[in-house]
């Protein structure tokens, strides 16, 4: 099977990559709304994972790898947070193996983002996320379907635990 390249080592038909276009990161994350600054981008004080601007002059390859994969865990999570402090339940459904394995440049586990982002109760028995659990936030739940065939049960079970 062949090995891909990484998105930032792909090419546009002049033969630039995202590393060599990419003058640096937008400060706020606003896909609709260009006067938007809820949802920070560049985030050096993230409590999980820092996130500096992007410096194509000093930053490797990597560099732009570890940044990117920071900005696409933070953006979700931090939405979440905003969503449940303004008193929204967040349920999260996750799909397949991979969620429970650790992945990424800080080697973390998906089903651990979508525990924090659901601020699911079973996070208190979990070394690693009680501390990121908020007792005085909306309380969710985290599904985990392993493949297709157990999504309706999982899906289920997520929207049962709202009738409780």
């Amino acid at each position: 099977m062949p090995t891909r390249s990484p998105p930032w080592e792909f090419r546009d038909n002049n033969g630039t990559t995202l590393a060599n276009a990419l003058t640096g990161f937008p400060q706020y994350y606003n896909a609709h709304d260009p006067n938007a600054s809820d949802f920070l981008v560049i985030n050096p004080s993230h409590p999980r994972r820092q996130v500096f601007d992007y410096d194509p002059g000093n930053d490797s390859t990597n560099d732009l790898y570890v940044k990117i994969n920071r900005v696409a865990r933070n953006l979700p999570e931090d939405m979440a947070e905003f969503a449940r402090q303004n008193g929204i339940i967040v349920l999260t459904l996750g799909l397949g193996t991979r969620l429970t394995i650790p992945t990424g440049p800080d080697g973390e586990h998906g089903e651990e983002m979508l525990m924090r982002m659901a601020n699911d109760p079973r996070m208190v028995n979990n070394p690693a996320l009680a501390a990121d659990f908020k007792p005085g936030q909306p309380q969710g739940v985290y599904c985990h379907a392993v493949d297709k065939d157990a999504l309706a049960p999982a899906s289920q079970k997520c929207w049962r635990s709202l009738s409780v």
